[in-house]
């Protein structure tokens, strides 16, 4: 058997920028861009106050100079810059409230949501007045610019101030629901963790059996498998806690598993293994196919006086991988759950219990099991 070593990449994180991106957009959507429509009006100084004329003459104003009035995109630009803004400080609420869950845990993160969305409600009334002092006034629905005026539900105190509330309110209720699906998470991933760690000791129990029966028999080469167990205990140990691990990776371990089941069965135990090069790259759960494997020479082979082969194939279906064991045995809890512990914990860690099958051919028993692809 060739030894088949895949690099260990490290464990990504999911997408944080996606949901930074999502909660601007969000806050965006809130001030509406497409209620925005502007109606041009010819202006004429005679058409307005008198009294405000003699006004802006006296502070040296000239009404008719377009650059002392706002402009229809410099005001929708300004109103981007603020939902920008507002999207940024929701941001830094959700990076507040994350390291206030991992601390103290989700029922504090989910109080300090509500000092937080205060605060920004605060911040945005107080950019408006700062940025946005005409929106103080009640222009009802329209704000003039030079060359006509702009309409939109948004832009008097009352649209201000209630679309700063919905803000809050969405705040809330987007981050408690974030939060809910990250507990699922949390959770989830805890559960696979109590699932790998009893499939550690479950495969160092059964390889301590085979050192014992060795030692009887082969005194000097049970220093030899102790150095090899000493090898496989290292790789349990750096892989118990990642979720998955390279189909490469995998199989490098199941072969040397595989190879000191050799020193105990000797030429009972022939292994074929047909996987493409290709397919080594893939991820599969840590520990699935060893558990195959082990299974096969526990109840296919190891009971049988002249052995047999153990063939090891994978196939890609789609966005789906097919790992297969076969061995000439008559299976074992062949059309159940699955009896066996290892076997009945990797079927709960699969998308789908149905993903594990196990079948009869003509040749013996064969397991498979699909994992879907990235």
């Amino acid at each position: 058997m060739s030894l088949v070593f895949i690099p260990r990449f490290p464990r990504l994180r999911g997408p944080s920028w996606l949901f930074r991106v999502f909660r601007i957009l969000a806050t965006m959507a809130l001030f509406a861009p497409w209620d925005y429509r502007f109606e041009a009006v010819s202006f004429r100084l005679e058409d307005l106050d008198p009294a405000l004329v003699q006004a802006a003459q006296a502070r040296g104003w000239n009404l008719a100079d377009p650059s002392i009035w706002p402009t229809a995109g410099g005001t929708l630009v300004r109103i981007g810059v603020l939902a920008l803004v507002l999207g940024s400080l929701w941001c830094g609420v959700a990076l507040l409230r994350s390291l206030v869950q991992r601390r103290f845990g989700a029922g504090w993160a989910f109080l300090s949501l509500v000092p937080c969305a205060l605060g920004l409600f605060v911040a945005a009334r107080l950019i408006v007045s700062r940025f946005f002092p005409d929106f103080a006034n009640f222009f009802g629905s329209g704000y003039p610019v030079w060359g006509g005026w702009i309409h939109s539900g948004a832009l008097g105190a009352e649209g201000v101030f209630f679309r700063t509330v919905i803000l809050v309110l969405t705040i809330l209720a987007i981050e408690g629901a974030l939060m809910g699906l990250e507990a699922q998470r949390g959770l989830q991933e805890a559960r696979e963790t109590a699932l790998r760690s009893k499939l550690a000791p479950h495969f160092l129990f059964n390889a301590l059996n085979t050192l014992h029966a060795q030692i009887d028999k082969d005194p000097q080469g049970a220093q030899a498998t102790t150095e090899r167990l000493a090898k496989l205990f290292r790789q349990v140990l750096e892989v118990t806690d990642a979720p998955t691990i390279s189909l490469g990776r995998e199989l490098a371990f199941v072969e040397d598993y595989l190879g000191i089941e050799q020193v105990r069965l000797g030429e009972r135990l022939k292994v074929r293994i047909e996987v493409p090069e290709e397919l080594l790259g893939c991820p599969i759960p840590v520990f699935a196919l060893q558990v195959l494997a082990e299974n096969a020479v526990k109840h296919g082979i190891a009971p049988r006086e002249d052995g047999g082969e153990l063939r090891i194939t994978a196939q890609q279906e789609g966005r789906r991988l097919i790992i297969a064991v076969e061995d000439p045995g008559n299976g074992f809890a062949v059309g159940t759950n699955g009896s066996g512990t290892a076997l009945a914990n990797l079927r709960r860690r699969l998308a789908n219990p149905r993903d594990l099958v196990m079948e009869s051919t003509s040749l013996g028993h064969r397991v498979s099991f699909a994992w879907a692809q990235p």
